[in-house]
Parts: structure tokens; sequence; C-alpha cells
């Protein structure tokens, strides 16, 4: 095994076994880590985490089920696990800091200013999944700055807290690709961005409530993505398209002037594809014009008779 991964020596990988022992991470979905570190990891499920894999020496990784011949697979799985603990140890200090020294820690405002992300950016459009958006329901932080201080404070193996601690050690390791799952960050330019929080929105929406808003907002779908949308069933679409497009709303109100571009563009009929070509992702562009439309192009009532249209068909 350690001659067919070259890249990790046994005492690599036990390095990683040791630390990951003690980590609040260790029970954390491998896909959740391996979508932080910028891996995808091929399989879901509560007892796909480090602590199925770390018991193992180097050599018996090979013979799990999922990873028999798969060679490629236990690359991903040490990638993850040491992009991982990179993450982890940055934050860990800062944690630290705040615990022993009981001042104002500042470091987050700094490296916030370095890549020119306001830190009163608002906290509600900070992207985050349903359960890290319970976690920060009690202390409700308005702004970015207050999000990234509770998260030094709450408790490191609250599991309740995987994401935003994921979230918070991408900023302290300094990045850009963890920015920009969480907030419309534009990589290589810095700065946050219209185009790209309206991909961000239309990017969290399940896939078939996605193929619904394109079909519904006028564009055409592929064969294969009606199929896709004539085959799902029970989906709660209604919340998903009224969080977007409160999201929208939100959003508008922040970008002000990226917001009176595109009613601009709708007004005029332009071609809106052409605004969010910086998001260099043609199926996010696709869905984020569709989310767009319907924001700036339709009327109150026709959104509201759209989504209940969306919804009906999940409901068969």
């Amino acid at each position: 095994m350690t001659e067919q991964f070259e890249k990790y020596s046994a005492e690599e990988w036990d390095s990683i076994r040791a630390r990951f022992q003690n980590s609040a991470l260790n029970d954390t979905e491998m896909a959740i880590l391996g979508q932080n570190a910028g891996v995808s990891w091929p399989f879901r499920g509560s007892d796909e985490t480090p602590q199925k894999y770390i018991d193992c020496e180097l050599e018996e990784l090979s013979s799990i089920p999922g990873l028999i011949g798969k060679k490629s697979r236990v690359r991903k799985l040490m990638d993850i696990l040491r992009e991982t603990l990179a993450f982890d140890d940055p934050f860990s200090d800062l944690v630290d800091s705040v615990e022993l020294d009981g001042v104002e820690d500042h470091t987050f405002e700094r490296i916030l200013a370095k890549f020119n992300i306001p830190d009163n950016y608002p906290a509600k459009l900070v992207k985050f999944n349903e359960t890290t958006r319970r976690l920060l329901a009690e202390p409700n932080p308005d702004t970015l700055l207050e999000v990234s201080r509770f998260g030094q404070r709450m408790p490191q193996n609250t599991a309740e807290g995987e994401e935003l601690r994921l979230f918070l050690n991408g900023l302290a390791h300094k990045d850009e690709s963890g920015m920009a799952r969480h907030l419309p960050y534009r990589r290589g330019e810095r700065g946050l961005y219209f185009p790209e929080e309206v991909g961000l929105i239309a990017g969290r929406l399940e896939r078939p409530v996605q193929l619904a808003l394109i079909q519904q907002s006028g564009a055409s779908l592929t064969e294969a993505e009606a199929e896709v949308l004539k085959n799902d069933t029970n989906l709660e679409a209604e919340a998903a398209l009224k969080y977007a497009l409160e999201q929208m709303d939100m959003a508008s109100q922040w970008f002000t002037e990226g917001a009176a571009e595109l009613t601009a563009v709708f007004e005029n009929e332009e071609d809106p594809a052409r605004y969010f070509i910086p998001i260099q992702d043609p199926e996010v562009e696709r869905i984020a014009v569709a989310l767009a439309r319907v924001h700036f192009g339709f009327s109150a009532a026709e959104r509201s008779g759209l989504v209940g249209r969306i919804s009906g068909l999940f409901r068969k």
C-alpha cells in the first residue's frame, strides 16, 4: 500500500490518525469535510466519518468496503483528513487565545479586511445549512463579525456547530474556496459581489426545485432534466422558494447598485446571462438567471403565483 501512495507514508498516516483521535471533527460526515476541503467524497451517511477509518493501519484501508481496489478513494480520504487538520489547527489557536487572554480578539477583523469583506455583512446572508441557522437563532447575530465571535466562543465539541467551525477554520486559514462556499466572494479579485450572491442563493435549492424554477421562468429544460422534474415528488418546494426570495430581497438591499443594474437589465429586455458570467460556472449561472428573472422581472403577484405552481409540481 505504501508503495502505491507515494504522497503518504505509514508514518504520515499514523500522524493523521493520532491527531484525529481527539478532534472535535472526528464524528463529522466525510462528505461535509470533503466539501470544505474542496475534495469530493463519494459516500454519505452518519457512519461515514473519520472515526470509521482512523482505527485502520495504512495497509488495512485497502480492505474496507468501498475502498477495495480504489486507490484514488484512499488518496481522497487522506487528502480530506489532512486538509481538515490544516483548517483545524489555526482556528484552535484562535479559540485558545480568546479563552486564555480573556480579551477581544481582532484576528477575524484583520482577515476580513485583507480580503475586502465587510465585517458588517448581514449574518443572515452568510450561507449555512438549516442546522447551523438553528444554532445561530438564539444569539441572533446581526453581522458576519458577530457570527465569527459567536463561533470562537461556542463549545468546540458541539455537533450542531460543525459547519460554522469549518467556515471559521477556512477564514482562519485564508481559504478563498472555503469563503466562496458561504459568502459571495470572487476568488482572485477579493470582495463580495451580487452575481455570486444570486448564484449562492440559487445554488442551495434542491436540484428538482432549480429545474422547476428554470422552467417556470420561461427557459427550456433538456429531456433528461424534464425527466428528473417529472419523477421527483413530495419536496418541500414552497418553503425553499420563499426563503430564496426572502434572501434575494435582503441581498438587494445590501447590493443596491447590483440590484439596480439587474432591474434595468430586465426592464430593457437585455440578456441577463452576461451579468452572471463572473460566476464562471455555466450551470450555476443558468439557475441564477432564472432566479433573477423571477425576482426582478416578475411582479409580487406573479412571484406568488409562480411559487404556488412550482409547489404544485411536487404534490403528485
